[in-house]
């Protein structure tokens, strides 16, 4: 059975409903994180918040921490890019990989262009309750939770003091790591590091990685909600937003994700994310090893103008 914190409860018996159909009974709209006590250094607070305190000082992307209005007040004017990512390494051959210094060149050309990465609490806080987000937002999301994120995103985000999403593959963590592997999966350790940063929060992205679709409602089911139970026992902060693996997903598979009480769910649909796509099926725009930086350049470009 799903769960979820108790003081989101009210969260979601507000917004769901309005945001496209009745919401689940609220004792299935809670996840009880375990506790709190490993989120540290939240040295983000002030950069995301300016000088007001944060509701959530253990989860920065809390979404209650951005609210302007409780109640639910659509914004049609927002619409943000939200890159995708996979394997933070350069793999030949596979196009869902990063050559080297493709990355950096990206988070500089961001900086030099004046774009602020925000977290999808933020996102959902400006699309529904009234916060106003910074010049150019942007969010970066890196799918699966391979090991590179750490090594080869990890220490960009902290330089450039950028924030970062990961959406985690819960069936594949475990506590050491295995580099023997082609694509080595981020430990628990790694991911407790980078979420209590401040500057990366970990997220949904299913048990196995199968294709929802093709599921059982109970598989999907298990899929959707027992990956959720294990990330949150890791990081200890609800599951609130979730990717479908390979951007596959149908309308039994967003009511499911609804159900379960997530607020946002992306997918692989190409483009900005704005509010017609409705809040289970955001579109996000790739990036692969053939993206050149002037294709990066032309895929931001609605935020130039």
């Amino acid at each position: 059975m799903p769960r979820r914190w108790i003081h989101l409860a009210a969260l979601f018996a507000i917004t769901l409903p309005l945001l496209g159909g009745c919401a689940a009974d609220t004792k299935n709209a809670m996840r009880v994180a375990a506790s709190t006590d490993s989120a540290k250094g939240i040295h983000q607070e002030q950069s995301v918040r300016g000088v007001s305190p944060l509701v959530d000082k253990h989860w920065v992307q809390d979404p209650r921490n951005y609210y302007e209005t409780q109640n639910v007040v659509i914004n049609k004017a927002v619409s943000v890019p939200i890159l995708e990512y996979h394997e933070a390494k350069y793999v030949p051959g596979d196009i869902a990989t990063l050559k080297p210094g493709q990355f950096l060149s990206e988070i500089e050309w961001l900086h030099r262009h004046n774009f602020h990465t925000i977290n999808f609490g933020q996102l959902y806080a400006a699309m529904y309750h009234g916060y106003k987000l910074p010049p150019r937002p942007i969010i970066l999301t890196f799918d699966d939770g391979y090991e590179s994120v750490y090594f080869n995103v990890y220490p960009l985000l902290k330089k450039y003091h950028d924030q970062a999403a990961l959406f985690v593959i819960a069936g594949y963590t475990h506590e050491k790591p295995n580099r023997k592997k082609e694509f080595p999966n981020l430990t628990i350790p790694e991911l407790r590091e980078m979420q209590a940063s401040g500057l990366v929060d970990v997220e949904d992205h299913t048990m196995t990685h199968p294709d929802l679709r093709t599921l059982s409602e109970s598989k999907a089911q298990y899929e959707i909600h027992g990956s959720a139970q294990v990330l949150e026992k890791i990081v200890n902060h609800p599951m609130l937003f979730f990717c479908y693996p390979d951007g596959g997903y149908t309308q039994e598979t967003i009511s499911l994700v609804r159900k379960a009480g997530y607020l946002l769910a992306v997918t692989q649909n190409g483009g900005y994310a704005n509010w017609r796509q409705g809040p289970w099926t955001l579109h996000r725009i790739s990036v692969l090893d053939f993206t050149t930086l002037q294709d990066f350049a032309k895929k931001l470009s609605p935020s130039l103008s």
